[in-house]
């Protein structure tokens, strides 16, 4: 890597360089071997602008060429704004590629009684991602009331797909032929009420959706929302430490189950998993004792 600005000035800096990646995959799954090396040597060139504290541009763009897959580009742009001196702004934009190992990457598969089937052809994963966050620093009383708002969308033009649907006796992972995205918002807030309380609140709403057996519905095994209460409180001298968490799992769809037998629902229900530790500081000692899972939420038929 090789960094330097433009003239004397820090206004404008760039850095550049290059890379070199070399794997070597071996899965065997029962009778089925599959073996390959890949090597992707690579360059990129990045450019920043930091107006000080109001204005940070980050462009950059990466080469890349995968013994696999041929030639690839990947651009980003990511830009952070001051808008006042307590609400800032954030967007980035960028192309993403990975090589896809459907078995290593799944092998909760492998209990359950599916029949795995996974096709010789598939193709480099490529996505577009982009985003924005706005996050805002609130006086309220002595304190700040930290305020975020994301939002990300990744849309694929290649993709592994993992279809659970059209048989229930099998995982099949072949190329996806259609559209695949994933949208996700997210606000989130952070307060100290008091010296040495914390509370800490996120919520979460995911819509994913996959082209699976040619038609577009919501990907399987993804929960549509997830949402999190925390509390912490430190004692003045740091001595004692009590944390209240609280995570909830909104539901989602299930694998398409069997037409004329269903073993399972089509959706799975909502549960919340709270765990509540205290934790004792000595000078050369440090001891905890709590509870997860105060609910004893289990999954009624684990395989």
């Amino acid at each position: 890597i090789y960094q330097s600005t433009f003239g004397k000035s820090d206004l404008h800096g760039y850095s550049t360089g290059v890379s070199f990646l070399a794997d070597r995959y071996n899965e065997t799954l029962l009778s089925k071997t599959s073996q390959f090396d890949e090597m992707t040597p690579g360059a990129f060139f990045q450019y920043t602008y930091n107006l000080h504290n109001h204005l940070s541009i980050l462009a950059g763009v990466r080469t890349d060429y995968s013994t696999q897959y041929g030639m690839f580009v990947t651009p980003r742009l990511h830009v952070k704004t001051n808008i006042t001196n307590w609400l800032v702004a954030r967007g980035s934009i960028g192309k993403g590629y990975r090589t896809p190992m459907p078995m290593a990457e799944n092998t909760q598969f492998l209990a359950s009684s599916r029949q795995v089937l996974i096709d010789t052809d598939l193709n480099q994963e490529e996505a577009l991602n982009m985003g924005a966050n706005l996050s805002a620093f609130i006086p309220v009383g002595p304190r700040e009331l930290m305020v975020a708002v994301d939002f990300y969308r990744t849309s694929f033009q290649n993709q592994v797909v993992r279809d659970v649907d059209s048989n229930p006796h099998a995982v099949h992972f072949y190329n996806l032929n259609g559209e695949s995205y994933s949208n996700a918002f997210q606000a989130e807030l952070n307060y100290e009420p008091i010296r040495g309380l914390t509370v800490n609140a996120a919520y979460r709403v995911n819509d994913v959706k996959q082209t699976i057996g040619g038609v577009l519905r919501e990907a399987p095994l993804t929960n549509r929302s997830k949402g999190l209460i925390s509390l912490s409180y430190v004692t003045p001298l740091k001595k004692w430490q009590f944390d209240y968490t609280s995570q909830f799992n909104g539901g989602g769809r299930m694998a398409g189950p069997h037409a004329h037998n269903p073993p399972w629902k089509a959706s799975a229900e909502p549960f919340s998993l709270v765990i509540a530790p205290v934790n004792k500081k000595l000078k050369h000692w440090s001891f905890s004792v709590g509870r997860e899972n105060f609910a004893s939420i289990t999954q009624a038929n684990p395989i």
